[in-house]
């Protein structure tokens, strides 16, 4: 048997219940890995510029004071404000942007 010839019906319920809580478990495990991508470094000292604030820095100086990466908007939202979502949502923002 091939893994393109397999299929579910021909499992029981608890080699099902198995397989669904493997699968939650690798997601988590992949939630995890990508949560702690970003290195910690030390603060002590020079802390190098990325590529990309590299990048920016130079455009800066070509170019002068730009209005090019400043984007005004607002949003006006309807409905309920799920408050546990949202600072779930700023903590993650808040944990990746250490500027912020």
């Amino acid at each position: 048997m091939t893994s393109s010839d397999f299929t579910l019906e021909g499992l029981d319920k608890s080699q099902v219940e198995n397989l669904i809580a493997l699968a939650k478990e690798r997601r988590l495990q992949r939630k995890q890995k990508r949560d702690s991508s970003i290195p910690i470094v030390s603060r002590e000292g020079h802390l190098p510029l990325s590529f990309a604030q590299r990048r920016l820095w130079l455009l800066a100086q070509l170019d002068g004071v730009s209005a090019t990466y400043h984007i005004p908007m607002a949003l006006h939202l309807h409905g309920a404000l799920d408050v546990p979502a949202w600072q779930r949502s700023l903590d993650a923002l808040f944990a990746r942007h250490e500027a912020l």
